[in-house]
């Protein structure tokens, strides 16, 4: 079966255009800033996100879009996730937590934290790992194509790291056609709630494209706007050095100022993730040139930590790359497992 299709196309512009009409579409219809509510975490891992009510004899009362008001026994409850950045989390004996709207009895062991403590609780190692194929051996032709991407993503206080990395080997009667990596790890440091410092080191191969290897490194600022389980928006600028070695010609280095930003939104009640991300450059010496590479999807659980993807990624790039069109279409249909 086809679980992949790439084209080249020579419309940049239309592309980018209808790729951050999406975005800015999903954005302004979930109301990112302010929809994400109030969660509370069961102990056995299922959210209930609404509005937290008062207590009513010995129970959590929340209000929900889908389900009206909930009662939840507190022995159930795991962690509370409030809207206000009041986290709650088992640890120290106390009766009851005093929150804006006022007081609820849990009758177990409680911990609370607020603003930038909220970052402590962020110790743990999370990533992803993705794969789509596509086999076409019919007729006089043995067509393969392969595709795998992975994310790592570690937390302890005001400190992160992250690191991504994607591999595209295809071959056409067995003969390589394509032989693309990228691996991209970013160490970050939060000054406040919102704001941190980015450090990131990137490398990048596209050998039959002319390609043969791309570092750059650099600092940024981000801003954080909201990050929970159920949305995250994260957006970077910043000046990096970079350097090109081509499979052919002389080796080039520049400095290019750029801008980045990842979105994830949890819709449907949960049951489908949409996720955006993508990053842009101009060089510093010749602002016509430019690199703009997009990622969007939906992303759909299956069972326990597996789940299923619709993928579209554009590649758009003037600056280097010996190729007919300076756009590069990928659609994949990915099967992932994360952790």
């Amino acid at each position: 079966m086809d679980v992949m299709k790439k084209t080249k196309l020579f419309s940049p512009e239309i592309r980018a255009v209808e790729a951050l009409l999406i975005l800015a579409f999903l954005l302004a219809g979930e109301k990112v800033a302010s929809a994400a509510g109030d969660v509370v975490i069961l102990n056995n891992g299922d959210r209930i996100t609404g509005e937290i009510l008062e207590e009513e004899n010995s129970k959590l009362k929340i209000r929900t879009a889908y389900a009206g008001e909930i009662s939840i026994s507190p022995a159930n409850v795991s962690r509370v996730e409030r809207d206000s950045n009041l986290v709650v989390a088992v640890a120290t004996t106390a009766s009851e937590m005093t929150v804006p709207t006022g007081k609820i009895p849990l009758g177990h062991d409680l911990e609370f934290k607020t603003g930038a403590a909220e970052k402590e609780r962020k110790k743990n190692w999370s990533g992803s790992a993705n794969l789509s194929l596509k086999l076409d051996n019919g007729g006089n032709k043995d067509d393969s194509e392969i595709d795998g991407d992975f994310a790592l993503r570690w937390e302890r206080g005001t400190q992160r790291f992250r690191m991504r990395g994607q591999v595209e080997y295809d071959t056409f009667n067995q003969i390589p056609t394509k032989q693309d990596w990228m691996f991209d790890p970013k160490y970050d440091r939060f000054f406040s709630d919102k704001v941190y410092g980015s450090l990131s080191y990137s490398m990048k191969q596209q050998k039959y494209e002319g390609l043969d290897l791309r570092q750059t490194i650099g600092p940024a600022l981000g801003y954080e706007f909201v990050a929970n389980e159920q949305t995250e928006l994260v957006s970077e600028i910043g000046v990096y050095y970079t350097s090109e070695d081509y499979t052919s010609g002389t080796p080039e280095s520049y400095a290019a100022p750029g801008w980045s930003l990842e979105y994830r939104r949890k819709i449907l009640q949960d049951r489908v993730e949409f996720y955006h991300r993508h990053f842009f450059f101009v060089r510093a010496d010749d602002m016509k040139k430019k690199i703009f590479h997009t990622w969007t999807g939906f992303k759909f659980p299956l069972y326990e930590s597996l789940n299923l993807s619709t993928e579209v990624e554009l590649d758009y790039d003037d600056i280097t790359l010996d190729r007919s069109s300076t756009l590069e279409e990928t659609i994949r249909l990915k099967f992932g497992f994360e952790w």
